[in-house]
């Protein structure tokens, strides 16, 4: 395969006065065409950092990104906005639409914006929607949508310029597990069968477990680079440190999942919160501890207690 993206020894510091913060520290993978790759890590390890690097949006301290054999860093800023309309789709964990825009008219915004007609535009824009699922929703607002149908729309919006290179930023974060998988499986068709490099974000590994390879950040430096299939069992490429860091990382997660459950608990006897909001919020907390103490139980690392 070739490769789509090469990332090599890449270093973000961000300063100001009396603040400096080493966002990237030395980070070099490659992602080859028709590949699509996690990349799994607490806040604050540089995940937002590396895919904004990527997609054009900042520019690196020190290092490179090669792109289709061109460094990106070394682009105008004029280059660089050709490069995230034409050859980048970004897909945000918040959708980032138009709300007074309907699912349609939000698709053909990046088209025209780059110079095709509206009739053209409009065209690939329904095709496009058909092939996310929207296509009967295509006069509906962003508001009059769903979770799932939103982040898909965000997908079509993504796909209009036919980028190269799809850039999603914890897509399935707001989302529940049925639709996360939805949402995952129309990224993998886009790699594997349209050959598209793609690049994922997200907290987790049922998400991660999908893709071709996970990259694991922690403080803004690679821990492990791996394989889904090698986690929970010795792999060909020595992949235990890697599960190690995974299963530490799980570990953290269901803490703070834990800890955020105490707080709601606390904001509900003092009155912050309506019994109504209180019920809601630990449902999803309690589904998605769930989640994280089942992951942990595949890695056969144990399992904490609800409690």
């Amino acid at each position: 395969m070739s490769p789509g993206i090469e990332v090599k020894n890449l270093v973000k510091i961000y300063t100001a006065p009396g603040y400096r913060v080493q966002a990237l520290r030395g980070v070099s993978f490659t992602v080859h065409e028709g590949e699509i790759v996690s990349v799994m890590g607490p806040s604050g390890s540089g995940k937002t950092t590396l895919l904004n690097i990527i997609g054009g949006i900042d520019k690196p301290t020190a290092g490179s990104v090669i792109v289709g054999g061109e460094n990106i860093t070394y682009y105008t800023e004029p280059q660089l906005r050709e490069y995230r309309l034409r050859r980048v789709g970004y897909i945000f964990q918040f959708f980032n639409l138009i709300p007074t825009l309907t699912a349609l008219e939000n698709t053909m915004v990046p088209m025209i914006i780059a110079g095709r007609g509206r009739v053209e535009a409009r065209e690939r824009a329904e095709k496009l929607l058909d092939a996310v699922g929207l296509g009967d929703k295509k006069h509906r607002l962003p508001e009059h949508l769903s979770g799932g149908e939103r982040q898909r729309l965000a997908i079509a919006i993504a796909l209009a310029n036919d980028p190269e290179i799809i850039l999603a930023d914890e897509p399935t974060g707001e989302l529940d597990l049925a639709n996360a998988e939805k949402i995952m499986e129309i990224l993998v068709e886009l790699a594997h069968s349209r050959g598209k490099t793609v690049i994922v974000s997200t907290h987790d590994p049922r998400v991660a477990r999908m893709t071709d390879r996970i990259i694991m950040l922690r403080d803004g430096a690679i821990e492990g680079i791996y394989e889904p299939e090698n986690i929970g069992g010795a792999g060909a490429m020595g992949e235990v440190a890697a599960e190690r860091t995974l299963v530490e990382y799980i570990r953290g997660r269901i803490e703070r999942v834990k800890a955020e459950m105490e707080t709601l608990t606390k904001m509900l006897r003092e009155n912050k919160i309506t019994p109504d909001e209180y019920v809601k919020r630990y449902l999803v907390l309690k589904y998605t501890l769930r989640a994280w103490r089942e992951e942990l139980s595949r890695l056969g690392a144990g399992v904490e207690a609800l409690e």
